[in-house]
């Protein structure tokens, strides 16, 4: 049955293809097609590799000695802060950090409304002053910064400490008696102008870190990981940027039976974001397409009724993207199984391409996409020595529980048996947290590579002190 179409206001064709800051970069570093991302060669080399390998390899085998900052005070906080979006600022501002041995950087990301995500925002802090560098305006310009940060003089830092926060919020609070709020991270960076709460947040991130820095590298020179420290953040620098995929895995998590409608979302889901350069999860969130594939809605009326259920009654919650393009995803690809993907992708392209088109994609990005790459149905239904059958049918799986500490910050979401484990080891307690089911540790997590403490106690045979025992895995086997 042909779906029923919905009303014109719904359906404006031209809504879903907004204009956004990133339509305005010239230097495309990395775009939207199936091509792997093309990495800075700077020694002409088939070879692919980090562009600094040589570089970092130096400093891995030669750890520098740093001194951050030993007299921070509160009045520090006080200092000038500038606001950088010229090529001038850029360049002077360029010119002040090749003074420096040592300055504090962090960045602010888009993510949700972008498909391979963006810098925002850039922050750094030097002893004297603190920026507030307007990425977006200045994103073909950014190139400047490159020898900066290219200066084997510049310290970059991991946590090899053990400790039970080692988030930057977490770090403010124990270290600097700073709370932010945690919410600001996942607002919109791209707004111009930033409104103060966001002003004041971006710029806390940067102008303690020097004296955080400072703090941990004492911690680490008395543990004698300091020069173990610099190795791993090195190495660190060394990985390579790939572009996301897909999470394929979703299809596999349903009955056999709608697995196929599940993988058909994923792959045109995942095409509609690359179009309209949003995130997968804006298009269409998990939740909303594992509940399509398990029941297609026939009309209208029943997938907005699907997706006020699992959108919390907010049809305005569902992306406009799916709501232009609801006709193209049922009649194209749901109605008939017999069309194949490769044959429905290049007709949505094409109605897509041009200023008449429903999106106005140009025709370098519809060129670009033209190109598809489909990972088969067959290769993510899980063989077995039998064939698959509808009537063994995967069971529902019961859905993942959040672990918090005991501070209240999430730790990490375990299915269902590990938690059990959790509660009969006492370990954890049921609890409530925005109003789902969810358990609370008892002691304090190592995280990290570390996961296994080590202490002094009594041996369970023999009773003798001072006999190095291992204490309980956090993480159930």
């Amino acid at each position: 049955m042909e779906p029923e179409k919905a009303d014109n206001s719904l359906m404006n064709l031209s809504l879903c293809y907004e204009r956004k800051p990133q339509f305005e970069f010239k230097c495309v570093l990395a775009d939207n097609s199936f091509s792997p991302f093309e990495h800075l060669n700077v020694s002409s080399s088939t070879e692919k590799c980090h562009p600094f390998r040589k570089e970092i390899g130096a400093l891995i085998d030669n750890p520098p000695e740093h001194s951050f900052w030993t007299s921070f005070t509160k009045e520090d906080t006080s200092k000038d802060c500038m606001w950088v979006d010229s090529s001038l600022q850029l360049r002077e501002l360029a010119n002040k950090l090749a003074e420096q041995n040592v300055f504090a950087v962090d960045t602010e990301q888009q993510n949700l409304r972008s498909y391979l995500g963006f810098t925002a925002l850039m922050q750094i802090s030097t002893r004297e002053e603190d920026y507030l560098v307007d990425t977006v305006a200045l994103h073909d310009e950014m190139a400047l910064l490159r020898p900066i940060f290219t200066n084997p003089k510049i310290c970059k830092a991991c946590l090899v400490l053990e400790k039970p926060q080692k988030s930057l919020e977490g770090l403010l609070q124990t270290i600097c008696n700073v709370d932010t709020d945690k919410t600001l991270r996942t607002r919109d960076w791209t707004e111009r102008p930033l409104p103060p709460k966001m002003l004041r947040y971006a710029r806390t991130d940067t102008q303690y870190l020097l004296w955080i820095a400072d703090v941990l590298a004492a911690e680490l020179k008395e543990l004698k990981k300091y020069d173990e420290c610099i190795r791993r953040c090195n190495k660190v620098c060394l990985t390579l940027y790939a572009k996301g995929q897909e999470d394929f895995k979703l299809a596999n998590r349903e009955q056999y039976d709608c697995r196929e409608r599940a993988w058909k979302l994923c792959i045109w889901r995942d095409l509609m974001a690359r179009i309209h350069d949003e995130s997968r999860e804006f298009v269409l969130s998990n939740e909303v397409m594992l509940e399509f594939a398990r029941k297609v809605p026939t009309t209208y009326d029943v997938f907005k009724s699907t997706a006020d259920q699992q959108r919390g009654g907010k049809i305005d919650e569902v992306s406009v993207i799916f709501l232009c393009h609801y006709d193209d995803y049922f009649n194209q690809i749901m109605s008939d199984k017999s069309v194949a993907l490769e044959t429905a992708f290049p007709l949505i392209l094409q109605k897509c391409l041009g200023m008449n088109g429903t999106c106005g994609i140009n025709l370098l990005n519809c060129s670009l996409l033209g190109n598809f790459i489909i990972i088969p149905f067959s290769l993510l239904v899980k063989k077995s020595g039998k064939q698959t059958s509808k009537v063994s049918q995967i069971p529902i799986r019961k859905p993942d529980v959040a672990v918090y500490e005991s501070d209240g910050t999430l730790k990490f979401r375990c299915n269902h048996g590990k938690g059990q484990w959790y509660l009969k080891m006492g370990l954890a307690e049921q609890t409530q947290i925005h109003g789902e089911y969810a358990l609370q540790l008892k002691t304090e997590t190592l995280g990290g590579p570390e996961k296994v403490e080590k202490k002094k106690d009594l041996c369970n045979s023999c009773g003798k002190e001072g006999i190095e025992l291992n204490r309980h895995r956090i993480v159930p086997p």
